[in-house]
């Protein structure tokens, strides 16, 4: 019996409790631990926050601010070489 090989994603699930000022600390762990996938909340971000200031290199980056208060927010950041559909409002 042959066995199927599976690729499975390195996937990283983290609270930032605010993602502006820890954008170098986070880069530098998805890179070192090569993740693949990350799910962040609390990002505390907000419309007035441009991606390009929370941007993190490599990677591509879907984020849902959350709107009227503050705190909450997340961010989903897929490695560029991985194949990613958005479906759905976002």
């Amino acid at each position: 019996m042959k066995w199927k090989s599976y690729i499975f994603p390195k996937i990283l699930n983290t609270n930032v409790r605010s993602l502006c000022n820890k954008v170098d600390e986070l880069e530098s762990v998805l890179k070192l631990n090569n993740i693949d996938i990350a799910i962040l909340t609390e990002t505390w971000t907000t419309e007035e926050v441009d991606d390009d200031m929370i941007n993190v290199n490599g990677y591509n980056m879907v984020r849902n601010d959350r709107q009227g208060r503050r705190g909450g927010g997340v961010a989903i950041l897929v490695k560029e070489n991985w194949i990613c559909t958005i479906y759905g409002d976002h």
